[in-house]
């Protein structure tokens, strides 16, 4: 791996170049390839070296030296709305990183890099890539920690972890709701079953009753039967009629 700044060399980027992020970077970590970084500001592909340790112009542009860096073209989403209709992708308003980057085994000074309406690779929790340590070939590690980030993720309307937070409680509501209404509907038809069960036992019953009473009024026995207590009220209606 190269860290001697007049041996680094970084892809050429064209004009006509479709991913000039992802060209500028793919041999980052590959043995005996310098490591390259996509400045976003300039547009450019820059080595990163021990004379050079930042590779942008300005010392607070950000730069892109892993692979997802790319994956949500900052040069292309250029827009809040580009940016978050693609999954995993956040469109970040205003943030910071902070980077400390160790060549050869000497660490460089810490730095910072400031993010300004800006597509990176992310989630509903925040950017990637928070606090790891990545190495690129022997000689190479970089631990960016991304701080006081406003992003936003699937939308443009509300910043940071609330709308994941707003999904949970539109969920938990939603689910609630579901299962008390569910619990309702049961109720209500076994209530319904008990009704019907009811209305076809007296049914039965009038039935019978309407029988018998025909019956002995047709052929009355020697001995009127006896009736039970339960039952006796109702013969005697039957026999008054």
């Amino acid at each position: 791996l190269s860290v001697q700044e007049s041996a680094a060399e970084c892809p050429k980027i064209l004009a006509t170049d479709t991913h000039p992020c992802a060209k500028c970077i793919e041999h980052n970590g590959q043995e005996g390839a310098d490591i390259c970084a996509w400045c976003y500001s300039s547009q450019s592909c820059t080595p990163v070296t021990l004379a050079n340790p930042h590779p942008c112009p300005h010392a607070k542009s950000d730069f892109a030296l892993f692979g997802d860096d790319c994956d949500c073209r900052p040069d292309k989403y250029t827009t809040c709305n580009k940016c978050t209709s693609h999954n995993g992708c956040i469109w970040v308003e205003h943030g910071e990183k902070n980077w400390t980057i160790t060549v050869g085994g000497f660490e460089l000074p810490t730095f910072n890099t400031e993010i300004e309406d800006m597509c990176m690779a992310g989630s509903a929790l925040g950017p990637h890539n928070h606090g790891k340590l990545i190495t690129l070939g022997n000689l190479f590690q970089a631990k960016m920690v991304p701080t006081n980030h406003e992003w936003c993720w699937a939308q443009c309307r509300v910043r940071g972890i609330w709308f994941l937070i707003i999904i949970v409680l539109i969920t938990l509501f939603t689910l609630a709701t579901t299962i008390f209404f569910i619990k309702k509907l049961r109720q209500c038809a076994a209530r319904q079953r008990l009704r019907h069960r009811r209305i076809n036992s007296d049914a039965i019953g009038i039935s019978i009753l309407e029988n018998g009473a025909e019956t002995y009024l047709l052929s009355p026995p020697s001995s009127p039967p006896q009736a039970t207590p339960l039952l006796k009220p109702i013969l005697d209606r039957v026999r008054r009629q």
